[in-house]
């Protein structure tokens, strides 16, 4: 493999060069395991479920949140730095739109390397907004897109997409059922003749929806939903006490947009604090005590 470098000749002048590169690992076996047991050992032992990774019921892997990806960062003596670097603001027609890039950054006495980068977006278009007050949102869609560009970042520059994944949104909502069952009692075959149509099974997967609901509700709690929260959610597709199954999928895609948007206004709180303490401490400066 080639690769094309810069070298200084004097102090004017610099000339291309081509030198060939061949990757090659730069740890011992033991090493790298060790490594991957002190990350398991942080995520089990340190990393707290609710607040630094969510678990999402269905998924194989842990969603990495926003305090999750400062934690390790901080573990790993990284640093970050934010741009914004596209957006559209258009108050008339009620659409915002923030496009941010993160890049990780590893500092050294002497210089300073970016050791990942992600790109993050968000707009007053998703799904998720589509039914509140865009004027209202603003801070909330661009905290949203540091959120999503510093958690891309985080798993790339610590290598640790194995443990975690990116986002809820990573998530499609449930699939609807595209053949509704046939209200009349009996559908039609290919000639025509009327059908019975077919019977449920007996259980009705009655246990695999009491355990789905459980997990939903436990969910909704690690997150701050409380149970009126989740009946009220609930009541908006159905007045049964155990829906269908696939009336509990509306209902768990409708809890993981309620969290999406509790995070991402906690995370506006927090960030907008984070400011404000920054100003007081501008007006100290140069102050002799």
């Amino acid at each position: 493999m080639s690769n094309v470098v810069a070298v200084r000749e004097d102090a004017n002048v610099v000339h291309a060069q081509t030198v060939e590169y061949v990757p090659s690992i730069v740890v011992t076996l033991e090493q790298a395991a060790e490594n991957l047991r002190k990350l398991d050992q942080i995520r089990r032992e340190i990393m707290r479920p609710g607040i630094d990774y969510a678990q999402i019921p269905g998924t194989d892997k842990p969603t990495l949140q926003k305090p999750g990806a400062e934690r390790l960062l901080q573990f790993f003596g990284l640093g970050h730095k934010v741009e914004c670097i596209n957006k559209i603001e258009d108050w008339e027609k009620g659409f915002f739109y923030y496009q941010y890039r993160v890049s990780i950054l590893k500092q050294y006495p002497t210089h300073t390397i970016v050791v990942a980068e992600c790109e993050g977006s968000a707009n007053s278009k998703e799904k998720r907004y589509r039914n509140q007050d865009v004027f209202t949102i603003v801070n909330t869609l661009q905290k949203m897109a540091i959120k999503r560009a510093l958690v891309g970042a985080t798993l790339q520059a610590t290598a640790t997409s194995g443990f975690f994944t990116q986002d809820l949104e990573d998530y499609d909502d449930p699939p609807r059922n595209e053949h509704p069952t046939y209200q009349g009692g009996h559908r039609r075959n290919g000639n025509g003749r009327p059908q019975q149509a077919s019977r449920p099974q007996a259980s009705d997967d009655r246990e695999d929806r009491l355990k789905r609901m459980k997990e939903l509700s436990e969910l909704a709690e690690a997150h701050g939903l409380t149970k009126h929260d989740l009946q009220a959610i609930r009541e908006q597709y159905t007045k049964d006490k155990l829906p269908s199954m696939a009336v509990i999928q509306q209902i768990e895609a409708e809890v993981k947009r309620r969290i999406e948007e509790m995070a991402a206004s906690q995370e506006a709180e927090e960030i907008e604090a984070e400011h404000e303490m920054a100003e007081d401490g501008d007006l100290f400066e140069g102050l002799e005590f």
